[in-house]
């Protein structure tokens, strides 16, 4: 079973924010090592760490033509005649990849200058990348170049098998797919987009809203994970940064979970997009980048090289190395003057009592699978006499966050005894002063700060001193980091147009942190101090502001600040009126305005008992609202519970210059009572974004119930949209039938001519009702809900259990009939799953008649026996 996890994976180590396992790097391509492209097609060299053998696969005519290469820059793209795709294609290792054990990840990093024609908004392209198991086998041979070749058989790719990451610049079905090897024809050298034989699998799929523009100019980075998870599954992510690594701007992250592992050894990558302009594009590659956690084998690395000494005759002496070959087997040769030592071939060498004839120059040669590497020189000198101290290991620059340790390291040499003493220099090397207890006699000595403050930041070296003389070690630096924290948060307001308004926050934090402004949730170009002004706001600037504080440790956000610009709009009418009396219980609120509005994202719509004002009988906050965009119009949804079922369900609904406002339920209010409403800045803004200024006055709308309802046993009841009649609502009607115990005496619900936008259900125990409207054209149930919606309810903290929570009109009791009306599903016909009329769990002896059922997808769903 295949599973789509929607939370970010961890991506790479800097977006990790933690400690990774120890990486390997398998390939780092800048592309000034000796690349190739399209070069000596039937028989490419091999990988090496630092350079391959690329192919460019296309069926267009290359742009440029022919590829080129040089230091930092791989490019490659086509000429399209309307849209056209291109990639490039490469083994990156002779030593395939396989994650063994749970845990271990293969990871694929790409930097990118986005070029014109490519992802950009002429141009609407899809970013894609992939790791792969080649089987060793080169690419396709020789690039195509307007050829119809990606159907070719010839090449190797055909057998290539791996998962892909297929971003979409205008945002919508993001995907992660896998591959299976191809068979025959059907395009089987392209390994990224067009392939057929079988198909893309698809392993998980992310809807989102556009990507936005990516600058063209600006580098990106793309970083692509395979990681097993499970002894039978693998995450795989994507994620996109602005700039040269992942220390910038996220502009996008997806993460899916395949409970099978197709492909679990990796050799081959492949990276490419496809546009649909008819433009001319370039790719601009920066650098390609392999890690892994995985045991592996490269060629070995030395990171800790072997150290010339001098020690008197008859000293100790030991030379050590320490190499890398991505875990594979190593293996040792110690070497004196040139010459193999017997029997030195281990990772150190040691001569336990030096002579004269042990003066000379050592080195070891370290192998594995992939090749070998010789160690620098260590020179050993021998003395017949006392020698003075030599630094034969420096310590090294130390970077440790606040309350982490650091430890200082130097090796040194000379005759016995000696006096090592630890000194640190608070500024920046001019003098130092000896800290107390930091003291050795052996070597290696050692510095360590157990819990590191940022007052220890300094230059710390080591004197080492015996009867001859001292010798003094380079200075090395504690570089002490402290995650930015946020001390002091922005502060909103309400301004009116034309003001400026300042938001500010206060950040701690080593390395000083940079800063970066946004508005709802995107960057404000310049804004990257830690203050912020709006000069001269307008309607655009209204919204919610955060600011994150950034440095080398990690990232801190603010929390948001809402800026409302105060509109010009007035209130032509309240509905109810003011002081407005004989309300229905159902009651909706309706204010039109002098101009066009819509649903704003914060502010709270508080109804009062005027008899009992200490707490709202209702509160609609809208900054809990869910925004939802459908069809290119921007709507907001609450959490509403209908007859015991959950709905997503709009609080604010809007119609041109008319807000209606609708409580949580039919009974919020009660008979007989006097209420008041009052509105915040931000819950309806014009046109332009700009806020309407609300209401706070408790005496601005009130308005008064009738004195009492129908009567309990009442079997005849009347809804009426202008409030004539018993109920204003449909559901109002509704939810005054009992349930439980179930009704037991027929009753009949007529509603007049008019449009209700409402979602409405019957639940089981409602029996015996009839429900009819005044005519079957004039009597209207509409609303928009669909799958979109229903899909957000586990945002709003419930869960999306049955496609009734999709459905306008839902009934489940026994005995109901339906007639002479119209139920409408406002989904266009482009839109999501969509029903109109809903009907379950085993509801008996339902009639509809004369109805019209008007909807796109699905328009009756019925479930059970109904």
């Amino acid at each position: 079973m295949l599973t789509s996890c929607l939370r970010a994976f961890l991506v790479s180590a800097s977006l990790l924010g933690g400690i990774a396992s120890a990486q390997t790097v398998v390939f780092n391509d800048t592309f000034g090592a000796g690349s190739t492209i399209n070069s000596n097609p039937t028989n490419p060299a091999a990988p090496l760490i630092d350079r391959t053998a690329y192919q460019q696969v296309t069926a267009k005519t290359f742009n440029p033509n022919p590829p080129t290469l040089a230091a930092g820059h791989l490019r490659y793209g086509i000429v399209s005649t309307s849209s056209g795709f291109s990639s490039i294609e490469a083994l990156f290792t002779q030593y395939p990849v396989t994650l063994s054990n749970v845990g271990e990840y293969i990871e694929l990093t790409v930097v990118f200058t986005n070029q014109a024609g490519i992802l950009t908004a002429n141009a609407n392209g899809t970013l894609m990348c992939a790791l792969h198991d080649g089987s060793q086998s080169q690419p396709v041979a020789g690039g195509l170049n307007a050829t119809s070749d990606t159907y070719a058989t010839g090449g190797n790719a055909a057998n290539w098998a791996g998962y892909i990451s297929r971003i979409l610049y205008t945002g919508g079905n993001h995907q992660i797919c896998s591959r299976a090897a191809q068979g025959a024809v059907a395009r089987c050298q392209d390994v990224l987009y067009n392939f057929n034989n079988p198909s893309a699998s698809t392993i998980g799929s992310l809807t989102v809203s556009s990507l936005g523009a990516l600058s063209v100019g600006q580098q990106y980075t793309l970083v692509f994970r395979v990681t097993k998870t499970a002894a039978s599954a693998v995450t795989i992510a994507s994620a996109l940064y602005q700039g040269a690594d992942t220390n910038g701007t996220q502009v996008f992250t997806q993460s899916v979970v395949s409970s099978s592992i197709p492909v679990s050894t990796f050799d081959a990558l492949a990276i490419g997009y496809r546009e649909t302009g008819s433009v001319a594009s370039t790719m601009d590659v920066n650098s390609i980048k392999v890690v892994t956690t995985a045991s592996t084998t490269v060629v070995p690395v030395i990171s800790t090289q072997p150290t010339s000494q001098t020690v008197t005759v008859g000293d100790p002496v030991s030379f050590s190395v320490l190499a890398d070959g991505g875990g594979a087997a190593l293996s040792y040769q110690w070497k004196k003057d040139g010459n193999d030592i017997s029997g030195a071939t281990a990772a150190s060498y040691s001569i336990a009592s030096a002579a004269a004839g042990d003066a000379a120059s050592y080195t070891v040669v370290v192998t594995d699978a992939a090749g070998s590497t010789t160690s620098n020189a260590a020179v050993l000198t021998v003395s017949t006499g006392a020698v003075a101290p030599v630094i034969t290991a420096q310590p090294t620059a130390q970077t440790a966050l606040v309350g982490d340790s650091a430890t200082f390291t130097a090796s040194f040499s000379g005759t016995a005894p000696n006096a090592a003493q630890w000194q640190k220099s608070t500024n920046g090397g001019t003098t130092y002063s000896d800290i107390s207890g930091a003291t050795g006699t052996t070597s290696p000595t050692s510095y360590t700060i157990p819990s590191a403050a940022l007052s220890d930041a300094a230059l710390y070296r080591v004197v080492v001193t015996n009867s001859v003389g001292s010798a003094t070690s380079d200075g090395a630096a504690l570089t002490v980091n402290e995650m930015p924290a946020i001390t002091a948060q922005p502060v909103g307001s309400t301004i009116t147009p034309g003001s400026s308004h300042t938001l500010s926050i206060t950040a701690t934090g080593s390395p000083t942190p940079t800063y970066q402004w946004k508005l709802n949730g995107v960057n404000i170009s310049g804004a990257t101090s830690s203050s912020y002004t709006i000069p001269n706001a307008s309607g655009a600037n209204a919204g919610f502001y955060t600011c994150t504080a950034s440095n080398v440790v990690g990232s801190v956000t603010s929390s948001s600040a809402y800026v409302g610009v105060l509109s010009a709009l007035t209130v032509s009418t309240l509905t109810p009126a003011p002081a407005g009396t004989g309300l229905n219980r159902d009651v909706l609120l309706k204010i039109t305005f002098s101009g066009n509005v819509t649903a704003g994202s914060t502010g709270r719509i508080r109804i009062y008992d005027q008899s009992a004002p200490a707490t709202p009988v209702e509160t609609l906050d809208m900054s809990t609202a869910v925004p939802i965009t459908q069809f290119s119009v921007p709507y907001r949804y609450m959490l509403k519970t209908i007859s015991g079922q959950a709905f997503a369900y709009q609080p604010i609904l809007i119609n041109g210059n008319t807000a209606t406002i609708c409580p949580r339920s039919s009974t919020v209010l009660a008979y007989n009572k006097t209420y008041y409403v009052t509105i915040e800045p931000g819950a309806i803004l014009d046109s332009t974004g700009a806020t309407w200024g609300g209401i706070s006055d408790p005496s601005a709308w009130t308005f008064t119930t009738k004195a009492a309802g129908p009567a309990a046993g009442a079997t005849t009841l009347n809804v009426a949209a202008d409030g004539t009649g018993d109920f204003d609502t449909v559901q109002g009607a509704v939810d005054f039938i009992p349930y439980s115990p179930a009704n037991t005496i027929p009753r009949s619900i007529t509603i007049q001519d008019g449009t209700y936008t409402e979602i409405v259900r019957l639940r089981s125990g409602q029996n015996l009702v009839t429900m009819q409207g005044q005519s079957r054209a004039g009597t209207t149930i509409q609303y928009l809900t669909n799958n979109n919606t229903a899909g957000q309810l586990s945002a709003l903290g419930a869960s999306f259990s049955s496609v009734g929570q999709r459905s306008v009109f839902g009934s489940e009791p026994n005995d109901f009939t339906l007639q002479n009306l119209t139920l409408r599903n406002s989904t266009p016909y482009t839109g999501p799953q969509a029903e109109c009329f809903w009907g379950g769990n085993n509801a008996q002896r339902m009639t509809v008649n004369e109805v019209n059922i008007l909807s796109y997808q699905d328009t009756i769903m019925t479930n059970g026996g109904v």
